[in-house]
């Protein structure tokens, strides 16, 4: 994702391995602000499995961007009840992985027909142009194809406020801001669905279940169906493995809880499958963690200090 202009990203991976217990995975990217697709970085990524044998291996080469239509913005309406709970299950595992704009999982699963999950939109601070987005998706790991939504997370001085609150955006289009507004501390709950027929449509749906409002938008989009990923991110302002970055807002730890994703047409615990634990790692330097995958399917994104 790009600042003003829609996310871009860029997806540098290092995969190290963890030690006993559940699998995680990590991943990174990048992307203008605004949330957007991550490319993978020069190099072969180097990859350890924890628990549960090898790891897979991503593809070598990304596929090109499809073709999308663009989107018209939806509006808002009363929110539904959320989504089911999803099951506790024994945790599958992961790999652990290293990105410079993406902190949490991702999981190597192909057939995906949709995503889901629920955060407490965090409260942040930092410099009147920092940015973070919090969003799930499917695609966008190793791949040019990504449809993703969530909600922004700038801090209360925010010069812009065109990039404020719900978003969401189909790579290689930049992202769409329909100005609905989140505040630190409402219980978010997202879904991206494909329906049928025909299979290129996806309904999006972003629902402030403290506000009483839902955002959904039904889109047409051709995905890979891989990748489905949850994730906290720091954008770039430019399309590049490499940045330039955008000021990073301090938000101190997202939750995400009750990760679920559709496989044909059964939805799963995110737990069951087998996934990447993404670290945010930049020049050296750990931005932010991704804590262990937990049997109900949620963990905690750790910004470090």
């Amino acid at each position: 994702m790009a600042l003003n202009f829609g996310p871009i990203r860029w997806a540098a991976i290092v995969l190290t391995a963890t030690v006993a217990g559940v699998a995680v995975l990590t991943a990174c990217g990048t992307r203008p602000a605004g949330p957007n697709v991550p490319a993978e970085s020069p190099g072969a990524p180097s990859v350890t499995a924890t628990r549960g044998g090898a790891a897979p291996s991503p593809p070598s080469t990304p596929t090109p961007p499809a073709a999308t239509t663009p989107p018209v913005e939806g509006s808002p309406s009363l929110a539904p009840p959320p989504f089911p709970e999803a099951s506790p299950v024994t945790v599958a595992g992961w790999q652990l992985a290293t990105a410079p704009s993406w902190d949490g999982y991702t999981f190597p699963v192909s057939g995906v027909t949709g995503v889901r999950a629920q955060w407490t939109q965090p409260s942040a601070t930092g410099s009147a142009d920092a940015q973070a987005y919090v969003w799930i998706g499917i695609g966008g790991w190793h791949e040019s194809d990504l449809i993703q939504a969530g909600t922004s997370d700038p801090p209360p001085n925010l010069a812009d406020f065109t990039n404020d609150g719900v978003w969401y955006e189909l790579i290689p289009a930049g992202p769409h801001f329909p100005l609905v507004s989140v505040v630190p501390g409402d219980k978010i709950a997202v879904s991206i669905v494909q329906l049928a027929p025909p299979q290129g449509k996806w309904q999006i749906s972003v629902d402030d279940m403290s506000g009483d409002q839902t955002f959904t938008k039904t889109v047409q989009y051709d995905s890979a169906g891989t990748y489905p990923s949850f994730i906290v991110e720091d954008p770039t302002n430019v399309l590049g493995p490499s940045g330039p970055y955008v000021a990073f807002s301090h938000w101190g730890t997202v939750s995400f809880t009750n990760m679920q994703i559709r496989i044909g047409d059964q939805w799963k615990p995110a737990a069951s499958i087998y996934g990447y634990r993404i670290q945010m790692v930049r020049d050296g330097l750990t931005l932010a963690t991704a804590g262990p995958l937990g049997t109900a399917s949620g963990f905690t994104a750790h910004q470090e200090p």
